[in-house]
């Protein structure tokens, strides 16, 4: 269901900034997961905290794509923006591409709030990748379908995209 009011032209421009702005990250942050795993890096790179500052980034920007793709969690704010907001006709995300609800949870415990007990993690480079890699992809097929001009700052973050997405075998927008 769409919010209460249409979303104007600039908040749909900025909110699709924002789209490729996150699949921006998410794509970075595997590449430099991936990167680490397999070729001599920067010592900081292989250290536990810098990784898992990386992890967060890709499982945090992933939750934002999932919740805009599936309409999770509803319009909270006045400001929020879904994907039904951009009216794509003929086509909607897949929802195999859809986080399921327990490891959306273990996302929001991990990197939402300051909770009580240590919550279950998510593993190696290859888990993380198995989980938002569906979600780059069906981001990425929105903002081909999507049909918002690029503006130089979105071009920016675009070309910066499809340079991971290359650098991850997928295909470029």
């Amino acid at each position: 269901m769409p919010r209460s009011n249409a979303a104007n032209q600039n908040e749909l421009e900025y909110a699709f900034r924002r789209v490729i702005y996150d699949l921006m990250v998410v794509a970075h942050s595997i590449r430099l997961l991936e990167y680490s795993d397999n070729k001599p890096v920067h010592p900081s790179l292989k250290k536990f905290p810098v990784r898992a500052v990386i992890k967060i980034s890709a499982l945090i920007m992933s939750r934002n794509i999932n919740d805009f793709l599936f309409n999770c969690g509803g319009y909270q704010h006045d400001d929020d923006i879904k994907f039904v907001d951009f009216q794509i006709h003929g086509w909607s995300p897949i929802n195999q591409a859809k986080l399921s609800d327990d490891d959306r949870n273990r996302i929001h415990k991990i990197a939402g709030h300051i909770v009580s007990a240590d919550p279950v993690h998510f593993g190696g480079t290859q888990k993380i990748k198995k989980i938002v890699t569906p979600l780059l992809k069906e981001g990425c097929e929105f903002i081909r379908r999507c049909g918002i001009q690029h503006t130089d700052r979105s071009q920016e973050y675009l070309d910066y995209l499809n340079q991971s997405l290359s650098e991850l075998n997928l295909p470029k927008i």
